[in-house]
């Protein structure tokens, strides 16, 4: 059983270079969370973008999350 990825990068949101964006970009189908901000994280928010993922995704999907 394949699960999709959610990438949940920490602070600064990992920029092009940083292995969460590597393969986001290299495999299909993965999603990122999108808070409001990626330099002042508010708990809520990013548990509301977490949560906006994971229904995205069209069957449950593992989080891959460095940081924060």
């Amino acid at each position: 059983m394949t699960h999709p990825l959610v990438i949940v990068p920490g602070i600064g949101g990992s920029g092009p270079l940083h292995w969460q964006s590597r393969w986001e970009a290299a495999l299909p189908g993965v999603l990122r969370i999108a808070p409001a901000s990626w330099d002042e994280p508010e708990v809520a928010d990013w548990v509301a973008a977490i949560d906006r993922a994971v229904a995205a995704s069209p069957t449950p999907p593992l989080l891959v999350a460095h940081s924060l």
